[in-house]
């Protein structure tokens, strides 16, 4: 009994996702991994915040990575929005396809259709969530993607491939240690030994396409036609280059957005926070709270 018990509880709180508040946040939140100075007032963009809060769905395919995304969560908060988080953790043995996950999502999903969010994803997991909202514009209100490139095989994990074919006679350890500072930035916050242990369990237990000796094969990405997007890419990012905004501007449409985070890396969610923030705001004053499709631009970042 105990057993089967287990076996039900892993299969709807860890498979099928887990839906919970993202609205706390606690300076040792990151377990040592980085220092982050305390939050700043946000004053100015709470005077200019929506009077009716909207909710944001962090879609999470590698929730071991979390942590880099936690402080633009509690600021996305503070600002009076109402900030949520779907993780999708895999079981080591079972066979997973995009089709599986987005058959948990929608399920939960329906069970709110009066409160359709906004999707926020990050790397693979915005193009999961952009291709959800694709198929599901009904129960989406808009589309947030962060460090997405349309190239579907470029993740951080698709350059670790990479890098251990081409230098063979690298332990995994010493790849990742190699990428951490390339994907974070070099500051002096960061503790890239321990954050190297997140990467590892990511690329070991969690939802990562492809292997050293399989290429990665991912379905091309969709962009709503209904919804309003927003994307945001570090001006320093590696994976997701400067030149992803050429490529962008080929598949987003009128009223969509493209930016550049200043000094931002892959992740620029973790010490860009604030920036990331702002564009968030001012895309949501511009679009969902006037319920007005297409009222921006594409911008130059």
């Amino acid at each position: 009994m105990g057993r089967q018990f287990r076996q039900e509880t892993c299969r709807q709180a860890l498979v099928r996702g887990s839906f919970w508040l993202d609205q706390s946040y606690d300076e040792n939140q990151g377990q040592g991994l980085f220092k982050l100075l305390p939050m700043n007032s946000y004053s100015q963009l709470k005077a200019k915040s929506l009077q009716k809060p909207i909710e944001l769905l962090w879609i999470d395919l590698q929730p071991s990575l979390k942590p880099f995304s936690k402080r633009l969560s509690c600021e996305l908060a503070t600002i009076n929005h109402i900030v949520r988080r779907w993780e999708f953790h895999q079981e080591p043995d079972e066979y997973c396809t995009t089709q599986l996950i987005e058959s948990y999502l929608l399920e939960e999903l329906r069970k709110n259709k009066d409160e359709k969010p906004v999707l926020i994803g990050h790397g693979i997991s915005g193009l999961f969530a952009s291709n959800f909202a694709a198929k599901h514009p009904d129960l989406v209100d808009g589309l947030i993607l962060i460090s997405v490139d349309t190239k579907t095989s470029n993740y951080w994990f698709s350059h670790y491939y990479q890098m251990r074919n081409l230098y063979e006679n690298l332990e995994r350890q010493q790849v990742i240690n190699h990428l951490v500072p390339m994907l974070l930035g070099s500051d002096n916050r960061v503790d890239h030994q321990k954050i190297s242990g997140l990467f590892l369990n990511t690329l070991d237990k969690e939802y990562c396409k492809g292997s050293v000796l399989k290429p990665i094969n991912m379905e091309s990405i969709q962009i709503p036609q209904n919804l309003p997007v927003l994307v945001l890419v570090g001006d320093k990012d590696f994976v997701v280059d400067r030149q992803s905004k050429q490529r962008w501007q080929n598949l987003l449409k009128s009223g969509d957005r493209f930016a550049f985070i200043e000094d931002g890396y892959h992740f620029p969610q973790l010490f860009k926070s604030r920036q990331c923030a702002s564009e968030i705001e001012r895309f949501l004053m511009m679009t969902c709270n006037l319920s007005i499709p297409n009222t921006l631009t594409l911008l130059a970042g």
